[in-house]
């Protein structure tokens, strides 16, 4: 994994990430944030979200280092404030 990374966990099936995924993937252009989109559909990504306790989708994941946060984006101005607490 990336030093500061942003992973965005979603499923080909929620409308509600497919409404945020624009806004997440330009926040993270913005803050020139790496960003990497995980679909709970694919096997590989199943094995992170059991491992890591997600529990729905869309949710942010970051990490920094050591540091592990998970988020839920659907929240009035999350978005912003994860890209905001990864980078400072």
């Amino acid at each position: 994994m990336l030093e500061k990374t942003m992973y965005m966990v979603t499923a080909s099936w929620c409308s509600s990430c497919k409404m945020i995924k624009p806004k997440v993937e330009a926040t993270a252009l913005r803050y020139n944030v790496p960003l990497v989109m995980l679909d709970v559909d694919q096997k590989e990504v199943r094995d992170f979200v059991e491992v890591n306790f997600i529990m729905a989708v869309p949710q942010l994941v970051f990490i920094m280092g050591n540091h592990f946060e998970i988020r839920s984006p659907l929240e009035n101005g999350a978005i912003e404030q994860a890209f905001k607490d990864l980078t400072s």
